[in-house]
């Protein structure tokens, strides 16, 4: 399993990546990691595939972890993995701001199928599954939400239990609301101590959720029996929520945001998962989010109005089965059933040998487009898509698989829409 694990991170998961995003996995320091943390070469062989084992096949997604994982995947104690979700993406504020939209409305969409792909790995070994919902912060200046996002976080609990099962893991999932939590009160205490010097300002939102990565805040969910006391506690994130703590703040450098945040990155230098002031937390694992064609990290950049949600399921499908039908093979960066299979459906192996065969095929692409054209970029791109039969039907086929999973998966997924869609 180690070997297929890194042909589909190296062939199609990290090439689909644009190079800024790929740019910032080499970052030296990794929030909590202690460095950048290990990946998957750096096991022994029988450690990778017992590791690989643990997390099923959200190992697929899995590019670096704690230096200690296996420590603590061989450790009897029960694990919980945490992650979680923002309840509403910046690209959907700025939607609703633009056209004076009842944000309520938008609400009672959500949760997006990004939504659902990002806010952490299911993992087979896991005892729990603890879904942290930041309700209070969204609701901050708008105090009537509070219930629409809550209802919000529960459906999005609900909806990420089935796309947890559809992948073999069946730990509960539970969500983690922070207006449940006296978040505020603990992360000025966290603040506070001597290590800081008073130079982070209290009552920054941002703070709440840097302290939702530490230690302390894992103490916090033990001391309020949300979690086992005894549990070791993973925060299982997307890449950048690690690397994006560390990188330099663009700005006053005495401004709030980046005084929190030099501070935030001096705390992680100076206590990895696991040591001393951070010890509440065991360890970090970091994945490959979902991701639009084109290679960027598509979660918080992502309308709602141009994804899958509870409400335009049958849409979104009929767009998808669209494409089917092209009479030019799309580019790999424009091919949205190809970006589906990296980011909902790697779970399945008919899907990654499928996104293979789709890779592969670009290269034979590519080569016949050099014997027609040569090497005169203009002529290639102009005419790229205008392939032999043979190689059409060679993309069609692929494609046909990758829609009937989606379906499948998304029907499973947003169960409020499959009576409506299987009437259509």
């Amino acid at each position: 399993m180690i070997h297929e694990i890194l042909r589909f991170q190296r062939e199609i998961l990290i090439p689909a990546l644009n190079p800024p995003v790929r740019e910032a996995l080499k970052l030296p320091e990794w929030a909590g990691f202690g460095g950048r943390g290990i990946g998957w070469e750096d096991l022994q062989q029988d450690e990778a595939q017992r590791l690989a084992r643990w997390m099923g096949p959200s190992a697929f997604k899995v590019i670096r972890f704690s230096p200690n994982i296996i420590a603590i995947i061989d450790d009897k104690t029960t694990k919980v993995v945490a992650g979680g979700s923002c309840l509403i993406t910046t690209a959907d504020n700025k939607e609703a701001d633009k056209d004076g939209r009842d944000i309520s409305c938008l609400i009672d969409s959500l949760p997006n199928l990004p939504q659902l792909l990002d806010p952490m790995l299911p993992m087979q070994g896991a005892a729990l599954h603890l879904n942290i919902l930041e309700d209070s912060l969204f609701a901050q200046h708008r105090k009537h939400l509070m219930g629409a996002f809550m209802a919000e976080g529960c459906r999005h609990t609900t909806m990420f239990s089935t796309f947890a099962r559809l992948q073999g893991a069946h730990a509960p999932v539970e969500p983690c609301f922070f207006s449940r939590l006296k978040i505020a009160e603990a992360t000025e205490a966290f603040f506070a101590q001597p290590f800081f010097q008073g130079r982070v300002p209290s009552g920054l939102s941002r703070a709440q959720v840097v302290f939702s990565f530490t230690g302390p805040w894992a103490n916090l969910l033990k001391k309020e029996s949300v979690i086992p006391y005894d549990a070791q506690y993973l925060a299982v994130e997307p890449f950048h929520h690690f690397t994006e703590i560390m990188m330099r703040q663009s700005g006053s450098v005495d401004s709030p945001s980046s005084v929190l945040m030099d501070e935030t990155k001096r705390f992680f230098r100076s206590f990895p998962y696991g040591q001393d002031e951070n010890e509440g937390i065991a360890g970090g694992i970091a994945f490959i989010p979902s991701m639009e064609s084109d290679g960027r990290l598509s979660f918080a950049h992502t309308p709602t109005s141009t994804t899958c949600h509870q409400h335009n399921v049958t849409e979104f499908l009929e767009r998808r089965k669209l494409t089917l039908s092209v009479t030019k093979i799309p580019a790999l960066s424009s091919d949205a059933l190809y970006a589906d299979g990296l980011n909902a459906l790697y779970a399945f192996a008919p899907c990654r040998n499928t996104l293979l065969d789709i890779r592969h095929l670009w290269d034979d692409i590519e080569r016949e487009c050099v014997q027609i054209h040569g090497r005169d970029e203009r002529k290639r791109h102009q005419q790229q898509m205008r392939t032999s039969e043979s190689l059409r039907h060679a993309w069609k086929q692929p494609h046909e698989l990758l829609y009937r999973y989606m379906e499948e998966l998304i029907l499973s997924v947003f169960p409020y829409a499959r009576a409506m869609y299987c009437a259509s």
